[in-house]
């Protein structure tokens, strides 16, 4: 049985979306389309509401081929398709309706990477401790390798993997995306 938009998004009403598909090309990967797009979404979100999914999401494997953005103010829609629809790998659909039935909705947030040094340091921080006694307790800590999904973000000169996580769990309670579009408001799947 579908339930109703609103009720899956609690009070914050994506009632628009765009949807954005990658065009396959034997001489650009999909990977650095979507990680060259989604830098310019980044770099373009300027406080907008705007929420990403990815319907081809495959856990562990890729995100897809489609990303859809989602926003109750069709005007930030725009301004964003605009800037980031206008590439010759990447097709642009119109500004959409969402649909008002959806039996499915999700949680894409950022999936951090836990290396040990970030790890001693902020144990360090956070119990007022040397490096040299948090460094210690981490002697023997392996991490875990990381297989979820991910796009190269641009910052400065040079690069970092956003993992992204999607999720039927929310952790969070914060009711406004971040500047990557991810959080823990759920959004339609369909």
């Amino acid at each position: 049985m579908g339930t109703c938009l609103e009720t899956l998004i609690k009070g914050i009403k994506m009632k628009n979306y765009v949807e954005f598909t990658i065009i396959k090309n034997s001489e650009v990967s999909p990977h650095i389309i979507m990680s060259k797009f989604y830098n310019k979404f980044h770099k373009n979100y300027e406080n907008k509401n705007i929420g990403v999914t990815f319907p081809e999401y495959i856990e562990n494997k890729t995100l897809g081929s489609k990303i859809r953005l989602f926003s109750d103010n069709i005007d930030e829609l725009e301004s964003i398709k605009n800037i980031v629809g206008n590439d010759d790998y990447i097709h642009c659909t119109k500004i959409k309706n969402t649909p008002e039935k959806i039996n499915e909705k999700f949680y894409y947030k950022k999936h951090r990477e836990k290396n040990k040094q970030y790890l001693i340091k902020r144990f360090s921080e956070r119990h007022n401790i040397g490096i040299a006694e948090s460094s210690e307790l981490y002697e023997d800590f392996e991490p875990k390798k990381i297989s979820t999904p991910f796009v190269n973000i641009k910052k400065g000169n040079s690069f970092f993997r956003l993992f992204v996580l999607k999720t039927d769990k929310n952790e969070n309670s914060r009711k406004k995306f971040n500047s990557y579009g991810l959080n823990s408001i759920s959004l339609p799947h369909f």
